[in-house]
């Protein structure tokens, strides 16, 4: 069976769960923060190197809708479950 190793120790695993449309986990909430930073600090090391972060290309990279400030607007999402009738 294969094993997941972390500091914590090492963990058998049974199963593997791919959740890339945030029906069980919101993707924004765990990692858009720490994409957000990353990105921030990526275009401070380009500007010390006189290039710059073309804004336009910053939803793409992200991977979210950005409005006109380059803010992340609330979002609304609904799923359809394969049961509701």
């Amino acid at each position: 069976m294969p094993e997941l190793i972390t500091p914590q120790g090492k963990h058998s695993i049974s199963a593997i769960l791919f959740d890339k449309d945030g029906t069980l986990l919101q993707f924004i909430s765990l990692w858009g923060s720490w994409a957000e930073c990353f990105l921030e600090q990526f275009t401070r090391q380009l500007a010390k190197r006189g290039l710059e972060f073309p804004v336009q290309h910053r939803a793409a990279l992200l991977g979210t809708v950005h409005d006109a400030g380059g803010e992340l607007p609330a979002m609304t999402a609904m799923v359809p479950w394969p049961w509701a009738q």
